[in-house]
């Protein structure tokens, strides 16, 4: 099958759905696929926390990265703030609660819960999923990309 998608994400975890709520939230209007290797999309969010989801942590985040340069987790960090992921999350109808600790969780407590509002608002801005899809080869021709998958749940 031959398709031509404007935006295409490859990995359906939490960082490929907000990357691609993202770019609808700034204005993005082609056609936008993500693509997933798994049975499953956002797997990794319904097992963190436990199967509660901590999203993010209000508590200032320096002394908390350590590697060959903790300043640059940091940085990240300061341009998108916990407030702005909060933003986002409930733009989408996810509402949460904080712990003592400032850890910030979905308010139902269940991983669940974010992953059923992170999906509903793709469909809703018309993201395509597909998965499971395994991206087999990626070629640069010019000023795009041909994705090359290798059917489904190869």
């Amino acid at each position: 099958m031959r398709r031509q998608d404007d935006l295409i994400i490859i990995g359906g975890g939490a960082s490929g759905f907000l990357a691609a709520l993202g770019a609808r939230l700034s204005g993005f209007q082609g056609r936008a696929v993500i693509i997933e290797k798994e049975e499953q999309a956002l797997r990794k969010v319904l097992a963190s926390g436990n199967g509660r989801c901590n999203l993010v942590n209000i508590n200032p985040a320096e002394g908390r990265f350590h590697g060959e340069d903790p300043s640059f987790a940091l940085s990240v960090l300061n341009q998108h703030p916990a407030s702005r992921v909060l933003d986002i999350f409930k733009e989408i109808g996810l509402l949460t609660v904080e712990d003592r600790e400032g850890r910030i969780y979905p308010r139902s407590f269940q991983s669940r819960s974010v992953t059923t509002v992170l999906v509903k608002a793709l469909e809703s801005q018309g993201v395509e999923l597909l998965f499971p899809h395994t991206v087999t080869h990626l070629d640069r021709i010019g000023d795009r990309y041909r994705v090359t998958l290798g059917g489904r749940g190869s």
